[in-house]
């Protein structure tokens, strides 16, 4: 969310996806073609970890979720550091492959992120991001997924305190082979 989306009222009070609003047209998105051919087509089923090397000195986190035959269903980008102009340290862009939308790929992804970066502040977000994030806060509000109330921090801890997170929870793991 930018500073212009931002409301002087709600000063203090956990965000809710009602004041979210889009700062990145659906438009003006890379397709899921574009970003699906900078990775393996194919790898072991589940969530995994690939380094994106993008110059000698620059990275990209990258989650990438394949389906049950292997195949690339899912990308998450997670920046570890500025990249001007076009993401800020922390972002994450998300893409799911088209014929594969609504069946929890891009929830899952963002869990998975969770749990291994503290989510940004003040992310740029799409139309559909918005929508996304929306229908997410309506299912899954006040439950155990939800770290609003308790603070990241805190959460993360209690994840990690109830075995489901690993310390610590910034490096990265091995990439795909």
């Amino acid at each position: 969310m930018t500073d212009a989306s931002a409301r002087p009222e709600d000063e203090g009070r956990p965000r809710t996806a009602e004041d979210l609003r889009p700062d990145v047209s659906d438009d003006r998105m890379p397709t899921w073609e574009s970003q699906a051919a900078q990775y393996p087509p194919h790898g072991q089923p589940g969530i995994s970890y690939y380094r994106g090397q993008v110059t000698a000195d620059f990275h990209v986190d990258c989650l990438l979720c394949r389906d049950e035959n292997g195949a690339l269903v899912g990308i998450l980008n997670h920046y570890p550091d500025d990249f001007p102009p076009y993401e800020n340290q922390g972002n994450v862009n998300i893409w799911v492959h088209p014929g594969r939308r609504r069946q929890g790929i891009g929830t899952d992804l963002l869990e998975e992120s969770y749990k291994r970066w503290k989510p940004p502040e003040n992310a740029k977000i799409s139309e559909t991001g918005v929508e996304w994030l929306k229908g997410l806060e309506k299912k899954y509000s006040g439950s155990e997924r939800d770290f609003r109330d308790e603070g990241w921090e805190e959460w993360h801890s209690r994840l990690i305190r109830e075995g489901e997170v690993s310390e610590p929870h910034d490096p990265p793991v091995a990439p795909d082979p």
